[in-house]
């Protein structure tokens, strides 16, 4: 088994599944799905575990009733995950409102967000083959450097607050892109003064692409019936932590990256679904991940 260290948000999702697409001026009606754990960190997490790893979560949920609940959903969840790094912070737990329309996609609105950086607990790092950071305060300069000193890669989300400049591998969706760079996204990450190895950008159903500024991977989405696409981009990034910690070539990362999205969209819920639940034109990880790779190209 292999330990990723997580680091990041982990929130309260309210989810309502509504009867028609959002638009200006819409009046529908829903269904309250309820109460879901959620937040990218989580998220990932939740993926990494199903898929045989030590997932070692590191985040934080309010001391209200909420963060009771959340906690006690994880624990009764059954999946592999270590949440025991999970610290209470005085008042509310981090929410978001997750409208889903009948096409899967999804509106966030995010409630009670706690503006002001926590202190981060003391995280033993020992054994620890990757780390994936997805954190809405970014991580302290002093976290950031030990995961480089003890040589452990570290995957961020490249965006304003998130993004962590030691990171080897950057993760963006194309329409999270900055300003002024869409046409060159590596470009962007160097006016930034940021170096990564990688950056991996997510193009929705057209698939992804991963450069270091001289290769170019493309690799095509995999094939997908849309539920619920929330949590979908941390299924990718998952795939990708799932592949370099252990070390396998950014072609096959992009690969399981993409599966695992792909595997996302098909489930109802913020976190990634269980092997044991049956996923409509999904034959599991593992094969959609051997299949997928075969697909990737390099330009």
């Amino acid at each position: 088994m292999v330990d990723i260290l997580v680091l990041g948000n982990v929130n309260a999702d309210w989810v309502f599944r509504l009867d028609a697409p959002v638009h200006a001026g819409l009046e529908t009606s829903g269904e309250d799905l309820g109460l879901r754990p959620g937040g990218a960190a989580a998220n990932a997490a939740s993926a990494l575990a199903v898929a045989g790893n030590r997932a070692r979560l590191v985040g934080f949920v309010g001391s209200d009733e909420i963060g009771d609940r959340l906690l006690a959903l994880m624990a009764e969840d059954g999946r592999p995950w270590d949440t025991a790094g999970i610290v209470r912070l005085p008042g509310p737990t981090p929410a978001c409102l997750i409208l889903i329309d009948p096409n899967g996609e999804r509106v966030i609105i995010g409630t009670h967000r706690n503006t002001t950086p926590p202190d981060w607990p003391e995280i033993n790092m020992d054994g620890v083959a990757c780390a994936y950071a997805a954190s809405r305060w970014g991580l302290p300069a002093p976290l950031a450097a030990r995961l480089r000193a003890a040589e452990i890669p570290l995957v961020c989300q490249w965006r304003p607050g998130y993004t962590v400049a030691a990171a080897q591998v950057l993760v963006v969706s194309e329409d999270e892109v900055p300003p002024g760079h869409a046409d060159d996204p590596w470009r962007g990450v160097q006016a930034e003064g940021l170096a990564p190895e990688w950056l991996v950008v997510t193009q929705g159903a057209r698939g992804a692409y991963a450069t270091d500024g001289t290769t170019r991977l493309t690799c095509p989405a995999a094939p997908a019936t849309v539920v619920d696409a929330t949590g979908a981009g941390d299924a990718f990034a998952a795939g990708l932590v799932h592949g370099l910690a252990r070390r396998w070539p950014m072609e096959a990362c992009l690969a399981t990256g993409s599966a695992w999205g792909a595997r996302a969209v098909g489930h109802l819920g913020s976190t990634f679904p269980k092997v044991s639940e049956d996923i409509a034109s999904d034959p599991g990880i593992a094969a959609v991940t051997r299949h997928h790779a075969a697909k990737v190209t390099s330009d």
